[in-house]
């Protein structure tokens, strides 16, 4: 049997079955619509902010060691260790996110 997604939230077609839209209810399903795509903006923008300062900390690393032949590595160690941490945290919230609106991993 496929499963189903399923939502916390109503759609616009069920808002227009409660009529003309206007009042709390639509203003209290359409802020708790406008809050999930906030979130997964924001975690999109995370993801791109940690890749291009990743490219930059392997860069400026690069250059520091073409000029002085000394290579950090405790530094990239911890640097990228960290970066990993925060991108795996991410990863698990939006998981939990996903397991708690009862929808599958693919978002269908």
């Amino acid at each position: 049997m496929p499963k189903t997604r399923q939502s916390n939230f109503l759609d616009e077609g069920s808002l227009n079955h409660l009529g003309n839209g206007h009042g709390r209810l639509h203003h209290l399903v359409y802020s708790e619509l406008a809050e999930v795509t906030v979130m997964h903006k924001f975690s999109k923008w995370i993801v791109a902010l940690v890749i291009l300062l990743n490219v930059s900390f392997t860069g400026v690393v690069l250059y520091l060691f073409l000029r002085t032949g000394n290579e950090p590595s405790a530094l990239i160690g911890c640097w990228f260790g960290f970066t990993t941490v925060e991108l795996w945290s991410l990863s698990k919230i939006t998981r939990e996110k996903v397991r708690l609106e009862g929808r599958d991993e693919s978002g269908d």
